[in-house]
């Protein structure tokens, strides 16, 4: 066996992740956020806020606190939006589930981070392992977070233009 055959497996591979990707973003997006009318959202974000009310200003978390409430207020917003929209466009949560995972996802991630973060500021261990806690989170919610306007721009934009194709146009 040479190198190539591995490069062509994993190529084969990566189109059934897709392709399986897109089908459970479909049905967490139905189910979880549209089925629920929000509630769900509405939950996390309770958590998420109480966990953000109850940090100490010296908490190294603080630093991120804007950002991650912005992005809970972005989320919240998509949230509330999906549901009334896709009482009118049946086709839109096959269009956007992809990009709105994302969000959630990266705001699950964001939580995570503030924890983590939280807990370093709190923690009596090894400053090398903490300093490099805390550099990642700076990372993250500086490299990472951003995504989410990219993200909110796509659910915006919709089904209209893919579904507009014609069947000549494919």
């Amino acid at each position: 066996e040479y190198g190539m055959e591995q490069v062509v497996r994993d190529c084969r591979i990566a189109r059934l992740y897709e392709g399986a990707n897109g089908v459970v973003s479909t049905d967490l997006t139905k189910r979880k956020i549209v089925g629920t009318n929000g509630k769900l959202t509405e939950l996390f974000a309770s958590e998420v806020r109480n966990f953000v009310d109850g940090l100490a200003d010296n908490s190294p978390a603080a630093l991120y606190r804007e950002d991650f409430l912005l992005l809970t207020d972005k989320i919240e917003s998509v949230s509330a939006a999906l549901v009334t929209r896709a009482k009118d466009e049946p086709d839109l949560v096959g269009a956007i589930a992809t990009p709105v995972c994302h969000l959630f996802g990266l705001w699950a991630l964001a939580y995570m981070w503030m924890r983590m973060v939280d807990a370093a500021g709190r923690s009596k261990k090894d400053s090398d392992f903490i300093g490099g806690k805390l550099k990642t989170a700076r990372f993250f919610f500086s490299f990472c977070v951003p995504e989410a306007d990219l993200l909110v721009t796509r659910f915006n934009a919709g089904c209209g233009i893919p579904m507009s194709l014609t069947e000549e146009e494919f």
